[in-house]
């Protein structure tokens, strides 16, 4: 399709870019990973998060192949150094309308950042503040748990504070029940007994997430994945964050009370690096 188009005053632009279903209504899925010494963290567990993605949005699957090609290119050179690794993969281009073309061609785009490993370790060992945000999220059982590309409900939320202290907020869904923070999964222990949401109406099933889950059990330490309501996120003994950037990283100020940070949020961290070292 040929259109007459001006991109900020200009003309120079790939075309089939401004047709591409990802940027026109977020039909795809991302991954934001960490690569060190040439390798991805949690591959597999990404992997696995963007076929089920990909399957929920009924997109042409990705050979694996292709993406350990372009990721391994974008690394040579960066063996000893942390980076972070995000892949995009969209419908591809189509016309006009919501509905997909008969036939797509899927564009997938990957790209490598640098990682800031002293800002990273910081947080870690000081912990980070949170708030509580206004908004809620929107319950859709089919997107929950995927990481897909419509994130106007994080960005909006992400809008609602300039303050620098503050690292993340927390969202609740239209029922009051906790889901995660802007950026982070949430882990919170109340009553000596550690939750964290379900995630079956809403939000992002994190990598990170899993593997704390599975931390924490060879630990001995149950962590029950169920649904919160704020007072007993208020009245939480102890919370962290996790994604796959940050790693674990724990709330030392929730709102307006003061929260330390315990034995478990410590050994946590202790066991995750040493499964990624």
């Amino acid at each position: 399709m040929t259109a007459n188009v001006l991109v900020n005053g200009g003309q120079s632009v790939d075309e089939s870019l401004l047709w591409d279903r990802g940027l026109a209504y977020g039909d795809g899925v991302f991954e934001t990973a960490v690569a060190y010494k040439g390798r991805i963290a949690f591959f597999e567990r990404h992997w696995q998060r963007f076929l089920s993605g990909c399957e929920r949005l009924a997109l042409p699957l990705l050979a694996r192949s292709c993406l350990e090609e372009d990721i391994a290119r974008l690394l040579v050179g960066r063996d000893g150094e942390r980076h972070i690794i995000k892949w995009m993969y969209t419908r591809g281009s189509g016309g006009r309308g919501y509905k997909p073309p008969p036939l797509v061609t899927p564009r997938r785009i990957v790209m490598v950042t640098p990682y800031d490993s002293g800002y990273y370790r910081g947080l870690a060992e000081a912990g980070v503040h949170v708030r509580y945000g206004h908004g809620c999220l929107a319950r859709h059982a089919r997107l929950a748990g995927i990481k897909h590309m419509s994130r106007l409900e994080q960005v909006l939320a992400r809008q609602e504070w300039c303050d620098e202290s503050i690292y993340d907020s927390l969202l609740f869904d239209g029922e009051g029940m906790l889901v995660e923070a802007v950026m982070c999964n949430v882990f919170l222990r109340w009553c000596g007994t550690w939750y964290t949401p379900l995630l079956h109406h809403c939000g992002v099933k994190g990598v990170m997430r899993d593997v704390a889950i599975a931390l924490a059990r060879d630990m001995g330490v149950v962590v029950r994945q169920e649904e919160s309501m704020r007072g007993r996120v208020e009245e939480s003994e102890e919370m962290f964050l996790t994604n796959a950037v940050i790693g674990i990283v724990p709330v030392v100020r929730c709102g307006d009370k003061a929260l330390s940070i315990g034995e478990t949020t410590r050994l946590l961290q202790g066991a995750l690096a040493q499964e990624f070292s």
